[in-house]
């Protein structure tokens, strides 16, 4: 079994000038103690996942319909989680910004 990148949306939803980056830029804000994952956790409203489902569908079916290059096909499905910013994260962005927003969810 092995995971995909974590999908957020973020290549999409804010200017970025390297949208690509996106799986780097979390792994690292995540190995510094800016953000924790939580892979086993999900939030409480289903819907809040929907704009990602909607994103990566696509995605998604196409990996599961071209298979493996031994021929074996593998059913790939979605693992819910979130990420969350650490005390240490918060501290770091009253640093950087005016103004830590709050939660969107």
């Amino acid at each position: 079994m092995q995971k995909s990148d974590k999908l957020t949306n973020l290549e999409v939803e804010k200017d970025l000038l390297f949208p690509s980056n996106v799986p780097i830029y979390m792994e690292n804000l995540i190995a510094l103690g800016i953000l924790r994952t939580h892979e086993t956790l999900t939030l409480s409203n289903p819907a809040w996942y929907e704009p990602l489902y909607g994103r990566y569908e696509p995605l998604r079916k196409s990996i599961e319909d071209k298979g493996h290059d031994d021929g074996a096909r593998y059913p790939v499905t979605w693992i819910r989680g979130y990420f969350e910013l650490t005390t240490y994260g918060r501290m770091f962005l009253s640093a950087c910004v005016a103004k830590i927003p709050g939660p969107t969810f």
